[in-house]
């Protein structure tokens, strides 16, 4: 986004595919179809600067694409390239194995030694002091600067991020404040000084949060989506729900998929806005395909009424494994039971769902059982 900022988009497009070294194709079914008897179609001309340009090319192939039979000549070559096959259930793993095995390129700082890192933040460096800093949060780190925790030199090096105007430094310091508010045992591991405060635990608590809002506050103002879509949800808890749906759509317009699930929810309930369960499809439609679990979720509920075939098979995705949601158990067995008459296979969501403490699949399991015996 910040590189094409500026001239016109498309051109701007293939200056930096000239620029990169990794391109990754994202191959949607039917996804070439467009390029084949159109040869001032812009997808095909990417594609074409990709290869003239002599790219590391990727393609991600979303679940049913399949190579046409006959591609144009100056794009045929894209068929033996190494790429992937990328099912959105699986999403990390997909960009996980994209990072690790087909890019030529890394993330900023990866490889570079903490030590490096370190010294690239004294120079200066927000991106290495926001980097450092979240070695030493998830405990990665090699080296421990001379009496502080790591969780002390976490807060250091995002506030220095912050400072030097790292947008992720300031988000990364909201979420430390926001965490230490929920639970106030943290704070000491961060050594965050209260001492002007009281002791009273909630006005802490209050005075965390309150810091965490103006980080987020600031990030956000500066366009970050992640940001945005916190100090969303921070709105939104202090029910101030207009500023909320404008967080929520700044952050969606940048693709990010939370904030496209708030807006489908609120879209769906008519907060803030006008009841429009089309455009609520829609935002959920957007975050489902990026394999945003609750999004799934909620559009298999929106259109389990009028498509439950398609609403059975969203329920299905997010139903099971330790990260399944427990009311799409819940809901898969309703499907089964009230739908397709299938008692079974109701009786075994139903089980999982009240393992996972749906209390109202209880009835529903009962209910099924008595009907098999």
């Amino acid at each position: 986004m910040e590189s094409l900022r500026t001239g016109d988009f498309n051109i701007q497009l293939l200056r930096v595919i000239k620029d990169c070294n990794d391109v990754l194709l994202v191959l949607p079914p039917g996804g070439l179809d467009r390029c084949i008897n159109d040869p001032e179609d812009w997808v095909r001309k990417e594609i074409v600067c990709a290869l003239e340009n002599k790219k590391n090319i990727i393609p991600v192939m979303k679940r049913n694409f399949v190579f046409p039979d006959h591609l144009p000549e100056d794009i045929e070559p894209i068929r033996n390239k190494q790429g992937i096959s990328a099912a959105m259930d699986f999403f990390d793993a997909v960009v996980d194995k994209i990072a690790s095995k087909y890019l030529t390129s890394k993330p900023k700082g990866e490889g570079t030694s903490d030590e490096e890192l370190r010294k690239l933040s004294e120079e200066g460096d927000p991106s290495a002091a926001n980097e450092l800093g979240i070695r030493f949060e998830l405990g990665t780190n090699s080296i421990m600067p001379t009496q502080m925790t790591s969780h002390q030199a976490a807060l250091y090096y995002f506030e220095l991020a912050a400072k030097l105007g790292n947008n992720a430094g300031y988000y990364n310091l909201a979420a430390i404040y926001e965490k230490c508010a929920f639970d106030l045992t943290l704070i000491s591991d961060y050594r965050i000084d209260i001492s002007n405060l009281t002791k009273d635990p909630e006005i802490i608590r209050t005075k965390l949060f309150e810091i965490a809002e103006q980080y987020y506050n600031i990030a956000a103002k500066n366009n970050y989506p992640a940001a945005l879509y916190r100090l969303g949800n921070f709105k939104e808890n202090n029910k101030c729900l207009d500023e909320a749906l404008v967080c929520y759509k700044e952050a969606a317009e940048q693709g990010y998929v939370p904030a496209q699930n708030a807006l489908g929810f609120f879209y769906q309930n008519g907060i803030a806005v006008k009841m429009n369960l089309e455009k609520a499809e829609q935002y959920y439609q957007l975050a489902a395909d990026a394999g945003f679990t609750p999004a799934i979720y909620n559009l298999a509920a929106l259109i389990e009424a009028k498509d439950p075939d398609k609403a059975v098979d969203y329920y299905q995705r997010v139903a099971y494994g330790d990260d399944g949601i427990p009311q799409a158990s819940y809901a898969l067995g309703r499907c089964y039971e009230k739908i397709y008459n299938d008692i079974p296979e109701a009786v075994s969501c139903y089980r999982i769902a009240y393992g996972n403490g749906v209390i109202e699949a209880g009835e529903a399991l009962q209910r099924c059982q008595n009907i098999i015996l």
